[in-house]
C-alpha cells in the first residue's frame, strides 16, 4: 500500500513538473507555408468565363483575416488560435510575405481577396500602429497615404503554364505520363464497374440539368467531377436547379452521390501512389503534391538560412489537385478519412516551422536542432475569421498524438515525396512544354535526361541526329525572322523606302501652365492640398497626392532585389532563388520622347 502510494506521489510531482515546464515556454512560429485551395468559381464547363464569384472572394477574404488573426494582430495570448510569427510586420513586408498563384483569373483574385484582408487599408489616422512605412515620409516632413484609405499594394507573382515555376502550384498540367496514366484508371475493372452501376444516376441528372451543357456521351462516371462542379454550383446559385434536385423527382441524395463519385474518382487520379506509367516511376499521380513539397522545404531553408529575415510567410493558391496528392503522401487518410476526399473551394494546408522559446522574451532565431514542424489544415470556410476546424495532424502514418514533427526529422521525410528539379519533372513526365526542350537536348543534339529512348536505328526524337519539335520550333523562328529581316534590308536600299519620326515640335506637352498647358482657363483651380495632424511627430498627413512630390523608380523593385541579394550572400542553394521568378524588366520610355505621340510614319519614295 505504502509502495503504491509513494509511486502515485511521484507521478503527481512528475506531471506538476512537466506542467510547470511547459508552461514556462511560449509556442513562436518562425515560418509559415500555406496553400490555398482558390475560392468558388464559375464552373469550367457551361460557363461564359471561368472566374471568381463574390461568395469564393468573401471565403478567401475571411481566410486571410484568420492568418492575421493568428500570426499578426493578438487579440487574447491565451487563446491557441492565436500564435504570432516571431518579427512578421504588421504592414506589407516583400522581403517578410511571398506569394505566388497561376494565371487564372480566379486563382489570381483569391490570392488579392486572402492578401487584402491579410494586409488591410493602413490609415495612419486611424491607428495604434508603432510603425508606419518610412517611404510614405516626405522630406518636409509630410505623409503621403496611399489611395483607398491607406490602401497596402500586394505583391503576387502569377505565372503562365509555360513558366517552369509553374509545375510547383500545378505539377500535374503538362505532365503527360500523368494523364496517360489517369487513362489506366479508366480502363480498370473498378472504373469499368462504377461506370457501369452509375449509369442509372448520371441519366436521371443529366435529363434534369445536363442537356445542351454536355455531351449525352458523357453523362457517365468518367466525368464524375465536371458534372459534380456544374451541377453543385447550379444548386448554390440557381433556384429552378435547387428546386429540381429537391424535389420528389430527384434522385435521393442525389447531390451527396455525384460529391462521394467525384472524390473518388480524383483521388484514383491524384492520390494512388502505387500507380506508374512506363518509365516514370512510382506516385506518377501525385505529382502535383511532390512538385508543391519541394517548395515548402524550399520557402522554410530559405527562412532559416536567412534566420528569419525573409519569407516568414509564403502563400501558394491554386486548385485541389496538390491538395489530393498532397494527403495521400503525407499518410494523411490513414487516421482521418476524410483526407480521402476532396477539400472545399477556400481551404488551407499550412507547414508551421516553429520553437519553444524559454518565457517568449524576444528569442533569437533557434539552432537547427530546436526547429520543429506542424502540419495543419482547415477545410473550407464558414465565412468568419474564428478558428473553425483549423486542427494539427500527424504526419507520414505517425499516430495520433505525434503532430509535432522536428525539422531535421520533416526534412528526410519530404526529402522521400519532393520533386524539386525541373529537369527530373520533365523526365519523369515525358513534358512536352516549352522549357523542357532545354533540358531534353544538348546543345550540340545528342539526349540530355529525356525521357523516350531513341529506336535502335538511331532516329526519333531522342537520337544524336534527331530535333525535338519545340527546339525545331525554335530554330523555325529564328529563321523566319532573319528572312523578314532580310527583305526589309532589300527594301531599303533598292525600293526607296525611308523610316523617320513625325515630331510636332520640341516644346513639352507639361510646359506653360501644367496638364492643359496654354489650354489653362482662370477658372482651373490648381489641385488642393489637405493637411491633418498625424500622430507622428513633426509629420503632417496627406491623404491626397501632394503637389510637386513625384515618386521615381520603384520601391517595390527595390525591396525585390534586396531580398535576392540577401539570399546570394547568405549561401542558399540555386534551387532558393528560384522562389522568386524573373519577370520582364520595366522599360522607362527614353528622355524627352512622349510616348502617346503618333506612332512612326512610313516614308516611300521612287
Amino acid at each position: 500500500m505504502m509502495a503504491a502510494l509513494f509511486v502515485a506521489i511521484l507521478a503527481a510531482v512528475f506531471l506538476t513538473s512537466e506542467a510547470s515546464a511547459q508552461s514556462a515556454y511560449s509556442y513562436t512560429v518562425h515560418g509559415s507555408v500555406v496553400f490555398a485551395r482558390a475560392g468558388e468559381r464559375t464552373p469550367m464547363v457551361g460557363s461564359d468565363q471561368v472566374k471568381l464569384t463574390s461568395v469564393g472572394a468573401q471565403a478567401m477574404y475571411s481566410v486571410g483575416e484568420f492568418f492575421r488573426q493568428r500570426y499578426i494582430e493578438i487579440t487574447d495570448s491565451q487563446n491557441p488560435a492565436d500564435a504570432p510569427i516571431y518579427g512578421l510586420s504588421n504592414l506589407m513586408d516583400y522581403n517578410q510575405v511571398y506569394a505566388l498563384s497561376p494565371d487564372d483569373q480566379y486563382a489570381q483574385a483569391s490570392a488579392l481577396a486572402f492578401m487584402q484582408a491579410m494586409y488591410p487599408p493602413f490609415d495612419l489616422d486611424n491607428s495604434t500602429s508603432l510603425s508606419i512605412d518610412s517611404t510614405s515620409i516626405t522630406s518636409d516632413n509630410h505623409y503621403i497615404q496611399y489611395p483607398l484609405g491607406g490602401y497596402q499594394y500586394p505583391s503576387i507573382a502569377s505565372i503562365t503554364p509555360s513558366d517552369p515555376m509553374a509545375i510547383f502550384i500545378a505539377g500535374d498540367n503538362n505532365c503527360v505520363n500523368y494523364v496517360l496514366s489517369g487513362t489506366q484508371y479508366w480502363n480498370s475493372q473498378d472504373a469499368m464497374v462504377t461506370t457501369a452501376d452509375t449509369t442509372e444516376l448520371y441519366t436521371n441528372i443529366g435529363e434534369m440539368m445536363l442537356e445542351g451543357i454536355f455531351p449525352r456521351s458523357s453523362w457517365t462516371y468518367r466525368q464524375a467531377y465536371s458534372i459534380w462542379e456544374y451541377v453543385s454550383y447550379q444548386y448554390a446559385h440557381n433556384r429552378t436547379a435547387y428546386d429540381l434536385l429537391t424535389s420528389g423527382g430527384s434522385p435521393s441524395g442525389a447531390l451527396s452521390q455525384l460529391r462521394w463519385l467525384a472524390d473518388q474518382a480524383q483521388w484514383a487520379q491524384n492520390g494512388d501512389l502505387t500507380a506508374t506509367y512506363r518509365s516514370s516511376g512510382p506516385a506518377i499521380r501525385a505529382i502535383a503534391g511532390r512538385t508543391f513539397a519541394s517548395q515548402v522545404l524550399r520557402n522554410l531553408y530559405v527562412n532559416i538560412a536567412t534566420k528569419g529575415a525573409f519569407n516568414k510567410f509564403s502563400l501558394f493558391v491554386g486548385d485541389y489537385q496538390p491538395l489530393v496528392s498532397l494527403f495521400s503522401l503525407l499518410n494523411l487518410g490513414d487516421l482521418n478519412e476524410n483526407f480521402y476526399g476532396m477539400p472545399e473551394p477556400g481551404s488551407v494546408a499550412v507547414f508551421e516551422l516553429f520553437s519553444y522559446d524559454v518565457n517568449g522574451s524576444n528569442p533569437e532565431y533557434p539552432n537547427i536542432e530546436d526547429l520543429q514542424i506542424q502540419f495543419f489544415f482547415r477545410n473550407g470556410t464558414d465565412g468568419s475569421a474564428d478558428n473553425g476546424d483549423y486542427t494539427s495532424h500527424p504526419m507520414f502514418g505517425r499516430g495520433p498524438s505525434q503532430t509535432v514533427m522536428y525539422w531535421t526529422d520533416f526534412l528526410a521525410e519530404m526529402g522521400q515525396i519532393e520533386l524539386g528539379n525541373t529537369q527530373e519533372w520533365c523526365d519523369v513526365c515525358g513534358a512536352s512544354a516549352v522549357f523542357c526542350a532545354f533540358f531534353n537536348e544538348a546543345i550540340d543534339g545528342s539526349p540530355y535526361g529525356g525521357s523516350s529512348s531513341p529506336d535502335s536505328s538511331g532516329s526519333g526524337s531522342g537520337g544524336h541526329g534527331g530535333v525535338s519539335p519545340a527546339v525545331g520550333g525554335v530554330i523555325g523562328a529564328v529563321v523566319t525572322l532573319a528572312v523578314a529581316g532580310l527583305l526589309f534590308a532589300i527594301a531599303v536600299l533598292f525600293g526607296g523606302m525611308r523610316v523617320h519620326r513625325v515630331r510636332k515640335g520640341s516644346k513639352s506637352d507639361l510646359a506653360g501652365g501644367g496638364f492643359k498647358g496654354s489650354d489653362k482657363l482662370a477658372s482651373d483651380a490648381d489641385l488642393s492640398i489637405k493637411k491633418n495632424a498625424a500622430p507622428v511627430a513633426g509629420a503632417t498627413v496627406e491623404h491626397e497626392a501632394q503637389k510637386g512630390h513625384e515618386r521615381v523608380g520603384s520601391w517595390e523593385l527595390k525591396e525585390a532585389g534586396a531580398q535576392r541579394e540577401g539570399e546570394r550572400h547568405l549561401g542558399a542553394p540555386p534551387a532558393a532563388a528560384a522562389t522568386r521568378p524573373s519577370f520582364e524588366d520595366d522599360h522607362d520610355h527614353d528622355d524627352g520622347v512622349n510616348p502617346f505621340g503618333e506612332a512612326v510614319k512610313a516614308d516611300e519614295r521612287v
